[in-house]
């Protein structure tokens, strides 16, 4: 399954996406006990790479890694596939899954 998460630009928080609705251009998540709802306009849709770090945390698009030979590098989803940006260049995951940290 894939999942999202999505960046608040007025506020600045990150939400997990409970549900993502085209028709009415919204997403739909939960703001402690409440359900909240925010237009496509006023988020940033953030993928999950379905991939998790050493620790068993989820990797998503915009996440920073450490990678060992190229130091500290972004996730990004372009030509395709993930991979990481380093010194502005992209590298796909399967070139650099050994490499992580």
């Amino acid at each position: 399954m894939i999942k999202f998460r999505a960046y608040l630009k007025g506020t600045g928080i990150i939400v997990d996406v409970q549900e993502i609705n085209y028709k009415y251009e919204e997403i739909v998540y939960e703001n402690g006990r409440y359900t909240e709802v925010a237009d496509f306009k006023d988020i940033e849709l953030i993928q999950s790479t379905g991939l998790k770090d050493k620790n068993g945390v989820e990797v998503f698009e915009g996440d920073i890694i450490d990678c060992y030979t190229e130091g500290l590098s972004t996730v990004k989803f372009e030509h395709g596939c993930f991979g990481l940006v380093c010194n502005g260049y992209f590298e796909g995951f399967e070139n650099v899954l050994g490499k992580l940290e």
